[in-house]
C-alpha cells in the first residue's frame, strides 16, 4: 500500500494504483501546458476508488508566510 495526499486528504492506494499513477505523472511532464490538467483529471475520475484515510488541514500560505 502507498499513501498520497490529494485536495487536504489522504489516501491510501494499493501498488498497482501507485504504478498507474506514476505513469500518468510521467505523461503529465511530457505536455507541458496541459500535464497538470492531464494529472488532475485522472485522478477526479479515479478518486472513488482510492482509500480515503483522513484529512489535513495545511494552508501553504501562512506556512510560507510565517
Amino acid at each position: 500500500m502507498r499513501t498520497i495526499i490529494y485536495n487536504n486528504t489522504v489516501y491510501q492506494i494499493s501498488e498497482e494504483q501507485y504504478e498507474r499513477l506514476s505513469d500518468v505523472i510521467q505523461e503529465a511532464k511530457n505536455l507541458p501546458f496541459a500535464g497538470e490538467l492531464h494529472l488532475e483529471e485522472y485522478l477526479n475520475f479515479n478518486i472513488d476508488q482510492y482509500v480515503p484515510i483522513g484529512e489535513i488541514d495545511l494552508d501553504v500560505d501562512d506556512l510560507i508566510s510565517q
